[in-house]
């Protein structure tokens, strides 16, 4: 008989496996179905976007179009499509698609709640416009006022910072305990990306550089240019002014180019640029101010790795910097300023605007009471640096050295026309105006009053030769010899229609050492040789406003001066920006007046 083969199962258990498994088959398909037809709940979270993801979800498809977003302190609507329904900040930027704007209620923000991630941040979106500075019942966006309804964007997380009743850290020193990298980031946008009507405050990026933890801390944009209009960027940080941290206000960086206008930055403190921190970037500034802030170098602005900065209508007041002055420009960062005022800033090298390898374009600038600690209370150029200036004023500057108004180094070569330096006071060495080390400025229609060096009062030049084309130089002082022009070194000078009268000492108004200056058709006492020169009074009014952007002094009828210039070395225009030559003293015949003022007879 055949016996049963092993591991064959009896027929009736085979029909109960079957069935089990049709049961079984049958419980996981409803299980199934249960699970995605359920109800969903709506689970409001905290939103946290990652400061650096180069995309941020527009949202559900099933989103309102509406063109406006309201966003409230507390906010916990779903829909953000009316003031009743505000949401969360995060929320409604997390919703909007292009074209929308969010409406944002004045108060207080913060990207995350306490014991998030350091990383947490308002990012920007393209296409998309943040308006604060609404009370919460506006109907039209032209009846907010920002400056009223104060709305605050926060990086401290952890609530600990000193600030005042708004929430806002006025000075970065009061930053003590958990705050974001970045308050605002801006990823790869462009200008529609807008941000208008904010305080922006507490950021701390203290990671240590290259991570980019270490740099912008107020707002931080990559590769981007946002529209930013109506900001304070108040109290923020990168590294509390260590070395190599950058952009305590903001960092700018990879070809960001944002336009700001009417923005403040005030109490923000950096390695490089306590302000602004520029690398390879050329933001525009429109309406701005830098005030109170604080760096190691560009207290104010740092520009380096051909940034150019475009600075219109710009305020830079009492800023620190313990080395390099409040704007500080290098390695081919040739930035424009035009009605531009640096006053009362502080720093050991060019306490208003420090230059490296460098040419910046300055039109209707002003430096005034500016400090150096060292060299260059208004400006200091050096590596090759040859900086166009037009119309710009060096106003009672001072350096415990040398250079007062400004100091050239190292083959810097500006050009000065209409000019004025003023009351300018180096304490301990030359130049009160000017000094050139190895540099050779040019000059045309440039006024030199009440400036004071040890040695060259109004202008120092050693193994330099500079060019000075219708300038007077008028009532400056030294200790030593030179109180108009100090000349060492071998430099040789070339002066053509030119005044120096009343410098005191008197006797030695114009000093040359193992040099000789090239004078011709000036006005100089000591009988210089050379074709057309002077010694006599050029009758000179006082120092005045006599219509240009910078004081000069006005000839007064019958001067000597009138008509007796070169006629072969004229400017087309004098330091008013007038005309010249002219026939000044009636003989029929066109003359061009020495020194930067032309004289024009009554009609």
């Amino acid at each position: 008989m055949e016996s049963k083969e092993k591991g064959t199962s009896h027929p009736g258990l085979e029909w109960l496996a079957i069935i089990g498994s049709v049961i079984f088959a049958l419980i996981a398909i409803a299980v199934a179905a249960w699970w995605w037809l359920r109800p969903k709940l709506p689970v409001r979270t905290p939103l946290v976007i990652e400061p650096f993801q180069t995309k941020v979800e527009a949202g559900s498809p099933s989103q309102s179009a509406a063109s406006v977003l309201y966003a409230s302190p507390d906010g916990t609507g779903r829909g953000c499509g009316k003031w009743q329904d505000a949401c969360d900040l995060q929320v409604a930027l997390s919703r909007a698609r292009p074209g929308q704007e969010i409406w944002v209620q004045a108060g207080l923000y913060k990207p995350a709640p306490a014991k998030s991630s350091l990383e947490s941040t308002f990012q920007l979106k393209s296409g998309v416009a943040l308006y604060g500075g609404f009370a919460g019942s506006e109907t039209a966006r032209d009846q907010r006022d920002w400056k009223a309804h104060l709305t605050v964007l926060s990086g401290d997380l952890g609530g600990d910072d000193t600030t005042d009743a708004n929430g806002v850290v006025t000075d970065a020193d009061k930053i003590v305990g958990q705050n974001v990298y970045h308050v605002v980031v801006a990823w790869g946008v462009d200008a529609s990306a807008v941000l208008d009507g904010f305080v922006i405050t507490a950021g701390y990026a203290n990671m240590t550089p290259p991570n980019i933890h270490g740099y912008g801390g107020g707002v931080f944009n990559w590769t981007a240019s946002p529209t930013l209009s109506n900001l304070v960027i108040s109290g923020n940080t990168a590294g509390k002014g260590a070395a190599y941290y950058a952009g305590g206000g903001m960092l700018n960086i990879h070809s960001s180019n944002p336009a700001l206008t009417h923005v403040t930055f005030t109490g923000n403190t950096a390695g490089s640029g306590g302000g602004m921190y520029n690398d390879n970037s050329n933001p525009t500034l429109t309406d701005a101010v830098f005030k109170g802030n604080r760096a190691i170098d560009g207290s104010c602005m740092s520009n380096t790795q051909g940034s150019r900065a475009v600075l219109s209508e710009v305020l830079f007041e009492g800023n620190t910097s313990s080395n390099k002055g409040c704007l500080d420009n290098e390695k081919s960062s040739n930035a424009k300023l035009a009605n531009v005022t640096f006053s009362r800033n502080k720093a050991k090298y060019g306490a208003g605007m420090y230059n490296y390898q460098s040419s910046p374009t300055l039109t209707k600038v002003i430096f005034s009471d500016n400090v150096s600690s060292f060299v260059a209370g208004g400006m200091n150029n050096s590596g090759q640096s040859n900086p166009s200036l037009t119309d710009v004023y060096f106003f009672h500057n001072s350096a415990q050295s040398e250079g007062a108004g400004m100091a050239n180094y190292e083959d810097s070569n500006p050009t000065l026309t209409n000019v004025a330096f003023v009351n300018n006071s180096a304490s301990d060495a030359c130049g009160g105006g000017i000094i050139n080390y190895d540099s050779s400025p040019v000059l045309t229609n440039v006024t030199f009053s009440g400036n004071h060096g040890t040695n060259g009062g109004g202008m120092s030049s050693s193994h330099s030769n500079p060019s000075l084309t219708n300038v007077t130089f008028a009532d400056n002082t030294s200790h030593g010899p030179g109180s108009a022009l100090y000349n060492v070194g071998g430099s040789k000078p070339t002066v053509t229609n030119t005044i120096l009268w009343d410098n005191a000492p008197l006797d030695a108004q114009l000093y040359d050492e193992n040099g000789v200056s090239i004078i011709s058709y000036s006005i100089i006492p000591g009988r210089h040789r050379g074709e057309g020169n002077l010694e006599v009074d050029p009758q000179l009014d006082k120092l005045a406003n006599n219509g240009g952007f910078v004081p000069s002094y006005a000839l007064l009828s019958g001067s000597p001066a009138i008509d007796a210039g070169s006629p072969s070395a004229c400017p087309s225009t004098d330091q008013l920006g007038l005309p010249r030559p002219l026939d000044g003293d009636g003989d029929g015949s066109v003359g061009c007046d020495m020194g930067a003022f032309e004289y024009r007879p009554p009609e």
